[in-house]
């Protein structure tokens, strides 16, 4: 992973290209960096408490495999050149479903997360399919959706199911003009 922050006041839009094998050290960092402090409080060893995180990226390593299998959306986001999070997600029958959406913290509250969301929500205005995905209950994210114009449509006992559905076919032709050249059509996960 690379150790240069962003510019403080960079904007820059994100970049999306497909996930690579090369990729795997970041998407460990990047799993570090946004998931072990849930896991800080546990009194553990650091060679112990580093094994727990294998374990738990892992898992949720597989998890995405088979979100993505036969889709076509594990991206690395890039901004000035340097990754700097990770989207997952797949277009099912009634839905796409947003799977990840991860950013290191020095990323975060600069725009990166809205324009991708944007982007996805260009995409599904353009299929007509609502946007979908679990959201952490005791996390920050659900915030974040809900300013993005999800709603919660349900829930589990650690998650909220959110949503967003293009309201009218005026705002379909707003997204879609607004971000033309969303997601790379048609590519598939590729690991080279």
């Amino acid at each position: 992973m690379q150790d240069s922050a962003l510019p403080p006041s960079d904007r820059s839009p994100p970049f999306l290209r497909c996930k690579t094998d090369d990729d795997e050290a970041f998407c460990f960092e990047l799993f570090i960096a946004t998931r072990g402090c849930t896991l800080g409080s546990v009194p553990l060893p650091e060679e112990a408490f580093r094994g727990l995180l294998e374990l738990q990226y892992e898992a949720n390593r597989r998890s995405l495999d088979a979100v993505t299998s036969g889709a076509r959306g594990d991206f690395i986001i890039e901004q000035l050149g340097r990754p700097v999070g990770r989207l997952v997600y797949r277009e099912e029958a009634d839905c796409i479903h947003l799977a990840e959406i991860a950013l290191l913290p020095d990323a975060q509250g600069r725009g990166v997360g809205s324009a991708v969301i944007g982007r996805l929500k260009a995409c599904a205005a353009r299929s007509g399919k609502p946007l979908r995905l679990y959201c952490d209950r005791y996390g920050s994210a659900a915030g974040f959706y809900l300013k993005a114009g999800f709603s919660a449509v349900g829930e589990t006992a650690t998650d909220f199911l959110m949503e967003w559905v293009v309201p009218d076919p005026q705002e379909k032709e707003t997204a879609t003009e607004r971000f033309p050249s969303v997601i790379p059509s048609g590519e598939a996960k590729t690991n080279n």
